[in-house]
């Protein structure tokens, strides 16, 4: 929930106060942003396959061509 929105003051030193003070809270919150985007984009892809993942899909496809070398054992079929 918001607070309500109070009403700018009048005096100007007061307003300089405030607007220092909104000033300090922006920099601050966007200091913090700009940390979090380095430390995020210092993190490795979520998507990337690792190098388990690829050797295990390597020796998958390798099993498969041997399989269906298996399977058909007269050698690939010609279109004569």
């Amino acid at each position: 929930m918001t607070r309500p929105r109070q009403p700018r003051p009048r005096d100007a030193i007061e307003r300089r106060i405030l607007d220092l003070e909104a000033a300090k809270t922006r920099h601050a919150n966007l200091t913090r942003m700009a940390r979090l985007e380095r430390e995020v984009a210092a993190l490795p892809d979520p998507r990337a396959p690792t190098p388990n993942e690829l050797a295990r899909r390597a020796s998958e496809a390798q099993l498969d061509k041997l399989l269906n070398d298996w399977s058909n054992p007269r050698g690939p079929e010609r279109g004569d």
